[in-house]
């Protein structure tokens, strides 16, 4: 019991119809591309977050931006959202712009600390956000498409024409098979870790109760309810087998078995063995004695090779042998045109033609107990002493060399007809042939019909009946060395339900090999083997979901797309709109004046205006993202200690404007009209002599003036 090999694994882009033909785009690769991936989300997953959020600060600063009168926090509020912090800067900064306005600003407390805990949020969840993108890439226990050239579907008739090739297909699954059931089919509450390594769905579960007498009342025991019921119910073979199936292109797949105790009485029979060599796996002693069990006939034995004992145990090989054994048969409602081991019909009593019909037989040997056995199958009440007193032990014995079960196997299947249709068999007898089931569905596509014919062919060669001939007996655990403390009084439900169990795992592992290759079981597996002939069998061959544990990774194209591109958009639009656009003066006429205070609150022009305020030189573009000084001059450093400005705002702005005009002669110097040189002195002397400007200021304009007059 292994995983899919490596080698098996499709790497690549491919669909996950389970999930649609959307978010099922998966992309397979190897775990150390997987971690370039991982790494490239989370990069772009930050850099999307702190582009978009650098797009809400924006509009947000926009929408403030009233232009009105307003108080300190205000100011500072704007200037501090104009620099694009980080959410978690613009969150600790706004707590201390709180802090510092608490007591001199109205409602400091609620106009600071609403934005703070929503860009704290925001900081959050870009947290998870980039915690988040680790979900587009699954590295755990992942399904993966088997992508195999040892495809082969198994041919029944041909199985069944060859012996070596049955006993190879037999031998090559058995170990898989009871290893599997051991393992992943056990009634616990947890599946182990090494059984959700391998399948979509580690086991098929089983619905059992109670049922009625499958045959006539004569040939079960007493009771209103006297047999079990297996029932899978539906089962959707994308679901429940793995396969990666469109909508359109589903089946699904029903087995019920419905079992019950024989009774002995009137059944079976004493017998000489020797004159039954014919008819026996080994060669009996003279006059050996033993038992036939008496529940049908084989139609190919001749009467006096007595056809009517259908199964014979021996006396002496039972007293000498301290473990159980088991075997079993099956006959057909619906015959078939290839022969399968012996042919043989049932009791006229268990004779159905909606179901096919098994028996199993345990030989119980010699096997002992230290308490009785009520229950019926290994019933248990004959006493065995040995020892003496006082060291006189009793066990007891088996109340007959051999227990006999009955089986009703039902099967049905379903096939859509389109996405939402579907159409079924009646629950009945297994159809003679593939051919024969396909035919009840006149819509299938191809894909369908490939799939139906490994379903009819995996029914067959997995039901009730293999688990008793591989002698899987639950009992066989408690037995040590012929003794058994005791036996529950349903045991015989439990062999049942593990012989179901083993069915199905069998047809598990037969549905996998199909696509993985029957090779990798056994080398006589091309013998009875077909390759894929059509379309829709290599298409079938390529639909086959597994798990694997490790060494791969699948990445959610969808989510690495949305996240890309996400991104990408957002980078864009954020390039555009803060970096160009806003700047173009097209584009700031037609939102101005709203971009004008963006523009204003930019660290440059913040800059501008305190150099500005401090006497230290004349700025131009004001109205531009960076502003330039007028000369290429050296600026003094802001200071840094509380000063008085003595120059009155109004004297600033006419020096503004002085200094503009004369930048302005100086480009047009070499075609400066006298006129223009006049009118530029007497702005020179009427500012002056309005008596808003300093002496010291008056005497920077003329000076000024002066050497762009020369």
């Amino acid at each position: 019991m292994s995983e899919v090999e490596a080698q098996f694994v499709k790497r690549g882009l491919w669909v996950n119809w389970s999930q649609g033909s959307v978010m099922g785009q998966t992309l397979t690769v190897d775990s150390s591309v997987a971690n370039v991936v991982v790494a490239l989300l989370a990069i772009c997953t930050s850099i999307g977050t702190a582009q978009l959020f650098n797009l809400l600060i924006f509009l947000y600063h926009q929408l403030r931006a009233h232009g009105q009168s307003a108080d300190g926090l205000y100011w500072q509020q704007q200037a501090l959202l104009r620099t694009l912090p980080t959410p978690t800067a613009l969150f600790a900064d706004y707590m201390k712009l709180w802090w510092s306005w608490r007591t001199k600003s109205k409602k400091a407390l609620l106009r600071s600390w609403i934005t703070a805990v929503i860009v704290l949020c925001y900081a959050i969840a870009s947290i998870a956000a980039g915690i988040s993108t680790s979900y587009a890439v699954d590295t755990t226990n992942i399904e993966v498409l088997v992508d195999s050239p040892l495809c082969r579907l198994v041919d029944v008739p041909k199985l069944a024409a060859d012996a070596n090739a049955s006993l190879a297909f037999a031998t090559g699954m058995i170990p898989y098979i009871h290893t599997y059931t051991q393992s992943c089919y056990q009634n616990t509450t947890t599946v182990p870790a090494t059984c959700r390594n391998m399948y979509i769905q580690p086991k098929v579960l089983l619905t059992v109760e109670q049922a009625s007498c499958p045959w006539q009342s004569s040939l079960c025991l007493d009771g209103e309810r006297p047999a079990v019921s297996m029932d899978s119910g539906l089962l959707d073979v994308s679901e429940a087998f793995g396969w990666n199936l469109k909508a359109r292109d589903n089946l699904w797949v029903r087995r019920r078995t419905t079992c019950n105790v024989l009774p002995l009485p009137g059944h079976s029979k004493q017998v000489d063995l020797s004159s039954l060599s014919n008819t026996l796996r080994f060669e009996p002693l003279p006059n050996e004695q033993g038992y036939a069990y008496l529940f049908g006939n084989y139609t190919d034995v001749p009467p006096e090779m007595h056809p009517e004992y259908i199964y014979k145990t021996s006396q002496l090989s039972a007293n000498r042998t301290k473990s159980y054994s088991s075997t079993s048969i099956i006959t057909r409602a619906r015959s078939n045109s290839f022969m399968w081991g012996l042919n043989w019909r049932t009791l006229d009593e268990m004779n159905r033609t909606d179901a096919d019909v098994a028996l199993a037989f345990i030989s119980l040997n010699n096997v002992l107990y230290h308490n009785p056995v009520n229950d019926p199958l290994f019933s248990a009440h004959r006493d065995v002493s040995y020892g003496t007193a006082p060291l006189l032990h009793t066990e007891y014995k088996s109340d007959h060399l051999a227990g006999a079960m009955g089986c009703a196997v039902q099967h049905q299947f379903c096939a859509s007809q389109s996405d939402s249709e579907k159409s079924c068999t009646q629950l009945g007898a297994l159809p003679s042939d593939d051919s024969s089931l396909s035919a009840q569905f006149p819509n299938l596509t191809g894909l369908q019909e490939s799939l139906m014919k490994l379903l009819w062919a995996a029914s067959f060669l997995n039901d009730v009946t293999n688990g008793a001939s591989s002698e899987e007996l639950l009992a066989s655990g408690l037995n040590m060395n012929g003794l058994v403390t005791e036996l529950p009084d349903n045991q015989w439900v439990k062999e049942l339900v593990n012989w179901e169990n083993y069915a199905w795992a069998g047809f598990q592992i037969m549905l996998s090999d199909a696509a993985i290759g029957p090779i990798t079981r056994t080398e006589l597996a091309d013998s009875y083997t077909d390759a894929p002939a059509t379309a829709a069998d290599s298409a079938l061959c390529q639909s086959m979901k597994m798990r694997k544990a490790g060494g791969f990774a699948n990445v959610n194209v969808f989510g690495l797309a949305f996240i890309l591109t996400f991104s990408a958009i957002i980078s864009f639009i954020n390039f555009f709109i803060l970096r160009f656009l806003i700047f173009l003066k097209r584009f700031r006429k037609s939102l101005a004046p709203r971009l004008d205070r963006w523009v204003n609150d930019g660290i440059f022009q913040l800059q501008r205006r305190a150099f500005e305020a401090n006497e230290s030189t004349s700025w131009i573009d004001p109205e531009k993202e960076i502003p330039t000084t007028v000369y290429d001059t050296t600026i003094s450093e802001l200071p840094t200690q509380r000063h008085t400005i003595r120059r009155s705002a109004t004297a600033a702005t006419l020096v503004d404007k002085s200094s503009m005009l004369k930048w302005e002669l100086e480009e047009r110097q070499p075609t400066l009209t006298e006129s223009e040189r006049s009118l530029t002195a007497r702005s020179d002397a009427s500012f002056t002599d309005r008596g808003l400007v300093s002496q010291g200021e008056t005497s920077l304009v003329q000076q000024s003036s002066s050497a762009y007059s020369r």
